[in-house]
Order: structure tokens, then C-alpha cells, then sequence
């Protein structure tokens, strides 16, 4: 059975941030190209490509360590997919509109926002995965809702008690899905049954003070419009300019790779032009005064006997590339998180 709310009861909230998600989410398929720019199983269909995810707000645990701590709200107004968002709002419905119609609106966004940062702080210790999706808010909300009916004597509590246990219930089967951020809804839970533990059922009758109003709506606010500057910033790093630099890398190391392993198939010309895209790579001109560019200059020195054709022993060649590869890796692997090139793999 699920809870109706009260006949003529106001739920903005809910409705405000519903339609915060699908403006995100249709920002983020003009942004991608369309709504089938990132195919998929059928069930995915409709889902931006990873770089804009990460453009519009998706949370990734890397790049909230390197500053970027308005992921952690960010993350819960980016969907990965349709049905992700159509699943979240369908739940959040059913629940949040009761909840803010008895807690008032003001508590309603309290819990909603706390509850996503639950989740995003929850999300950043356990995964190093992207993750997007309101689903950590959505759960917290549950939470707050099962609270509530256990605290307040109202006609709707039982109603309300056995929907938030139904829909606990069935979460448990998110736990044998892969792909989902079950930290990020744990965290959630939790914060969103603290937080209404905390602020308490309000009587119907007793509308919630100024500054507690006030601090919502300002907290609404300013959401949205950190949402809206992060989808129309530029991305994360130079994007455009890393995506090339890594393109232009990736090639020079499969050729440098396929010369050393075959010296006997490697002529003047190929080894020359190993040695022209090892130049071109060192003259990237953002590598000029970053904090990368001594790795790199090793990494790039550590392949130059293999252009020109001067390889030492191949034990001490290994080594050398090995010594050098892993003091690049960690510099490589910001410049892919920055330009949304980064493994694939992110929480539902």
C-alpha cells in the first residue's frame, strides 16, 4: 500500500527537485549528442557519455580528493541512464510527497541534502568508482520517512511504516547487482534516519520557523545553481587538450612496443618517426611548468634507445622503462580523470 499525501497538502520540494533531475539529465544528452550516445544493454538506454557525466556533476572519488568537494551534492542531480532516472523518481514520489507534506518542506530538503552527502562521504571512503544518481537522497528519505512513522501519531503512519519496510526490503536484492553504489544508499540510510531522528516529526499544525525555511530554500538555491555553473564550466582539466595528448601517447607506446619487440622488422624510417612523436609528445604545451613534467621526460627517455636504435641490454632496458613507468603512472592517470578517460565502471 502506498501512502497518499494529505488532500490539498503543498509538496514543492519534491516536485522542484524532480524536475531539477530531468533538466540535468536532458542537459547532459544535448551535452553527450543525444540520447543514444552511450550504448548499451536496452535497460541503459538514454545515458550520457562518461566525460559528461563527470562534466554535469558525477561524483569520482579521485577528483574529489584533488578539490573538488561539490561533487558530493553535484552527484545526486546526475542519471546515468532513463530508467535509473525514472526508477529514482518513481520511488521518491511515493514517499518523499508524504514526508514533506507532514515534516514540511523545509525538513524535507534538510533530510534530502544531508542525506546525499551521507551517501558521497559513504561513496569516498569504499569506492574509487564514478558514481552518480539521487538514489543515496532517495534512501535517506526512506529512512527519514520509517522515523517519522515510528515517532508521529498521525493517520498516515502505519501506511507509511509498512511502505518504507517494503521498500527496504526489496533494496536487498540491489546488493547482487553489478555496477550498484550500495555504499552511497547505506550512507544515505544512515544520514537520513539521523537527521529525522534529530529534527523530529512537526505537527501539522505548527508551520516551521523562518530561518529553518529560509535555509532551505537558500540550500535549494544554491544546489542548483552549483549544478548549473558545473554543467556549463569547462571540464575537469584541460579535456580537449589531455584527450589528445593521451590519444597521441597511446599510439607513440604501441609503436615504440611493436619496434622493440620486433628490432628485426624496425627500419630507419619507422625508428624516425618513433623518435618525431617523442619529440612532438615532450613540445605539449601544457606540460610546460606542470608538476608532471620531469615523469614525463623520464618516461619519454626511457623509450628513446628503442628510436634510436641504440637499445641496451634488454634486462637493464626493462628495468629502466619500469623505474620510469611507474613514477608517469600517477601523473598519466590524473591527466585521464581530468579529461574523463579513466576506466570505465560507476555506481548506480
Amino acid at each position: 500500500m502506498r501512502p497518499e499525501a494529505p488532500p490539498g497538502s503543498r509538496t514543492p520540494v519534491c516536485w522542484i527537485l524532480l524536475l531539477s533531475w530531468v533538466a540535468v539529465h536532458v542537459l547532459a544528452l544535448v551535452l553527450s549528442g543525444g540520447v543514444r550516445a552511450a550504448p548499451g544493454s536496452w535497460w541503459t538506454w538514454g545515458g550520457p557519455t562518461r566525460e559528461v557525466l563527470l562534466r554535469t556533476g558525477g561524483m569520482l572519488p579521485e577528483l574529489v580528493r584533488l578539490g573538488d568537494w561539490h561533487r558530493l551534492v553535484t552527484y545526486g542531480f546526475v542519471h546515468a541512464f532513463v530508467l535509473h532516472l525514472v526508477l529514482n523518481a518513481w520511488v521518491f514520489l511515493a514517499v518523499g510527497r508524504l514526508l514533506e507534506s507532514v515534516i514540511g518542506s523545509a525538513r524535507l530538503f534538510l533530510v534530502f541534502a544531508v542525506s546525499v552527502v551521507g551517501g558521497g562521504v559513504a561513496h569516498l571512503l569504499w569506492s574509487d568508482a564514478l558514481m552518480v544518481g539521487a538514489s543515496g537522497g532517495v534512501f535517506g528519505v526512506v529512512g527519514a520517512l520509517g522515523v517519522w512513522s515510528l515517532r508521529a501519531r498521525h493517520p498516515q503512519a502505519k501506511a507509511a511504516r509498512t511502505t518504507a519496510l517494503i521498500f527496504l526490503l526489496f533494496s536487498a536484492a540491489l546488493f547482487f547487482l553489478p555496477g550498484v553504489a550500495n555504499d552511497a544508499h547505506i550512507g544515505g540510510l544512515v544520514t537520513g534516519v539521523a537527521a529525522m531522528a534529530l529534527l523530529g516529526p512537526r505537527r501539522s499544525e505548527h508551520a516551521p520557523g523562518v530561518a529553518l525555511r529560509g535555509a532551505a530554500w537558500l540550500g535549494l538555491a544554491l544546489v542548483l545553481g552549483a549544478g548549473a555553473l558545473q554543467a556549463f564550466a569547462s571540464p575537469a582539466g584541460p579535456s580537449a587538450e589531455t584527450h589528445a595528448f593521451l590519444r597521441d601517447l597511446r599510439t607513440a607506446e604501441r609503436v615504440a612496443q611493436r619496434l622493440y619487440d620486433h628490432p628485426r622488422h624496425a627500419g630507419p624510417e619507422e625508428r624516425a618517426a618513433l623518435g618525431r612523436r617523442l619529440d612532438a609528445l615532450l613540445g605539449a604545451p601544457f606540460l610546460e611548468g606542470w608538476e608532471g613534467e620531469e615523469a614525463f621526460g623520464a618516461y619519454v627517455a626511457a623509450w628513446r634507445p628503442v628510436a634510436t636504435g641504440d637499445v641496451p641490454d634488454p634486462f637493464a632496458f626493462d628495468a629502466r622503462l619500469a623505474e620510469a613507468r611507474a613514477a608517469w603512472t600517477p601523473y598519466v592517470k590524473r591527466l585521464r580523470l581530468d579529461s574523463g578517460t579513466a576506466p570505465p565502471g560507476f555506481g548506480r
